[in-house]
């Protein structure tokens, strides 16, 4: 199976980017609040300390949703689970329709190549090919991602 860990590694360096970037400018944001010599500097901190809480916000949305991707994985490869409301109620939501958009965006987000979604039966066909191995076992990913 090709194409899980570099979307999980991107998805963890958007978290920490955005949580740093966000830490750096609510500190930054401290210098024209504390200065406190004009009222323009003091709005421009308190601008910089809101931009820095929706950083640290949009970081800590996107831990949780890599969170939620790894246990799709797990259930999905480990488990081999296909069916969208088996996989919704071994998760912590159980509601079929986030953990089906979850995996619709990560199935556009280049997690599982070359699979699908099937809207008739509500199961993600999961594509299990591999250029590298030829066997027609799917592969033991799980031990990657404990």
């Amino acid at each position: 199976m090709k194409g899980i860990k570099g979307p999980i590694f991107a998805s963890l360096g958007m978290t920490l980017t955005f949580t740093v970037a966000g830490v750096i400018v609510g500190l930054l944001s401290l210098i024209p609040i504390m200065a406190q010599d004009s009222v323009e500097r003091t709005t421009v901190g308190f601008i910089m300390l809101a931009v820095s809480v929706i950083l640290i916000s949009m970081g800590i949305n996107s831990y949780f949703q890599t969170k939620r991707f790894l246990r799709y994985i797990t259930l999905i490869v480990a488990h081999e689970m296909t069916s969208i409301e088996e996989i919704a109620a071994n998760t912590k939501h159980q509601c079929v329709r986030r953990t089906k958009k979850d995996l619709q965006n990560m199935l556009s987000w280049g997690y599982f190549e070359g699979s699908v979604i099937d809207e008739e039966t509500n199961e993600i066909i999961v594509n299990y090919e591999d250029d590298e191995d030829d066997s027609d076992e799917p592969p033991d990913w799980s031990k990657d991602f404990r």
